[in-house]
């Protein structure tokens, strides 16, 4: 499913990634942050649903 910022505390971590992100990264977590699907995303971007689906991991990587 799509992930959203619902609170101050994901607002920070949006920021935090956004600060080490590469360009494509971080308009891929503008679109997570907006609650856009990966196919949504990819889409969008004109992107393989793959780069999506590996930002997504390294967000998971992060947070853990």
């Amino acid at each position: 499913g799509a992930s959203t910022v619902t609170n101050y505390g994901d607002s920070i971590l949006i920021n935090e990634l956004m600060r080490f992100a590469t360009d494509k990264e971080r308009k891929i977590l503008y679109l997570i942050a907006a609650g856009y699907s990966i196919n949504q995303i990819s889409a969008s971007l004109h992107i393989h649903k793959r780069v999506v689906r590996r930002l997504f991991e390294k967000i998971r990587k992060y947070l853990k």
